[in-house]
């Protein structure tokens, strides 16, 4: 996630969003689809984005070694082979913290069309301290039980 939002890829697709999507729908209602979420993935998996792969790297460079030793031409279907299946990891390293990219990119986006209180009203419509502060307060008897004075 670190590098997502160190390499601004989440603040460059929430600006393509709102360039491509210039009427904004109110905040209440805003949400990203699923279709969304797979137009980033595309996005980065096309991009210059760099994975941490140490496999991609050592891939690389045994392929260039092949190449100098001139075997990779008898062998390029297994090197393709392997070089697609360690690409594809990329896509589901992406999924994988799939909850926390459609938080960032939503409160990004929601910041482009209506500045600090759009990104506000996201992050704590998504807060989970705050989802339990709420419910806390919808339980009396709980809320009461922790601001009681300790039994001696």
């Amino acid at each position: 996630m670190y590098h997502l939002l160190e390499e601004y890829k989440i603040f460059d697709f929430a600006v393509n969003y709102v360039k491509n999507n210039p009427n904004a729908v109110p905040l209440e209602s805003f949400a990203l689809t699923d279709a969304d979420y797979e137009a980033f993935k595309q996005e980065v998996l096309n991009s210059s984005f760099k994975f941490n792969s140490y496999s991609l790297d050592i891939l690389k460079k045994l392929t260039d070694m092949a190449k100098l030793e001139e075997c990779y031409e008898n062998n390029k279907t297994l090197f393709d082979s392997l070089q697609t299946s360690l690409s594809q990891r990329n896509a589901a390293a992406l999924d994988s913290i799939r909850p926390q990219i459609m938080q960032y990119l939503t409160a990004e986006i929601a910041k482009n069309y209506y500045y600090q209180w759009g990104e506000m009203y996201h992050v704590v419509k998504h807060d989970k301290v705050i989802e339990q502060a709420l419910q806390l307060f919808t339980d009396p008897k709980r809320y009461d039980s922790i601001l009681a004075k300790p039994k001696k």
